[in-house]
């Protein structure tokens, strides 16, 4: 959690509410808080019970039974799903926009962007079992009111990702043309006033550092 030249630290699971003691920091947590800070996990809202404990009774091995799935649940669940298997679909090595990023000095050690053939892409999620309305309906790879791909080999495209690591949202730049950047339409997993690009690789160093927030994802990638 913090820099400590002389770690000191007391574990008592037999307590109710405060299990973990930093003699460092003098805080003390519970399970909850260490799921927080270790794993970005919420510590309060809905979110921590359709997300939190979850997560943590799949870690502990303990069964839980929370009731049926919203369709709003159900529907979130889904769009994560398509979100990662586009992001993994773009992060193969054949996709990486290498040349450009040359280009650009945009070459970094975090992250990289792509471009894909859209066609290729949609034939990899159909091949992963996603039907072609399905993804359209995620708005994920399309924009809002005319379908236009988002993605394609005319773009460099960047993977927006939430404070836990999960893609979320897609952003490209083309290439040539009036039009400079296109990302996802807003929903259930995005919401574009909400995300801060680039949280889920400075959630920690934030914490106790100065930071810098920019307009673009080119100027982010610049600073990586």
């Amino acid at each position: 959690i913090h820099n400590d030249s002389s770690p000191s630290m007391h574990l008592n699971p037999k307590t109710n509410n405060e299990l973990v003691t930093c003699f460092g920091c003098c805080k003390s947590l519970d399970i909850f808080g260490v799921a927080e800070i270790l794993d970005n996990l919420p510590r309060r809202g809905r979110e921590w019970i359709t997300e939190t404990i979850p997560a943590l009774a799949q870690l502990l091995n303990i069964q839980i039974n929370l009731g049926e799935p919203s369709e709003e649940d159900i529907l979130r669940g889904k769009f994560f799903a398509i979100a990662r298997d586009i992001a993994d679909i773009l992060q193969h090595p054949k996709n990486i926009a290498s040349d450009y990023m040359k280009t650009r000095q945009w070459v970094n050690e975090y992250e990289d962007c792509y471009s894909i053939n859209f066609e290729e892409l949609m034939s990899g999620l159909l091949d992963k079992g996603w039907l072609r309305d399905t993804i359209n309906a995620s708005k994920l790879i399309t924009s809002g009111i005319s379908n236009h791909p988002i993605i394609g080999e005319d773009k460099i495209t960047w993977i927006i990702r939430d404070i836990r690591g999960r893609p979320i949202s897609f952003i490209s730049r083309f290439l040539s043309g009036e039009i400079k950047y296109i990302h996802s339409s807003q929903s259930p997993i995005f919401s574009k006033k909400e995300v801060l690009a680039g949280i889920d690789l400075s959630k920690e160093t934030i914490k106790h550092n100065p930071f810098w927030i920019v307009e673009g994802p080119g100027d982010r990638f610049a600073l990586l």
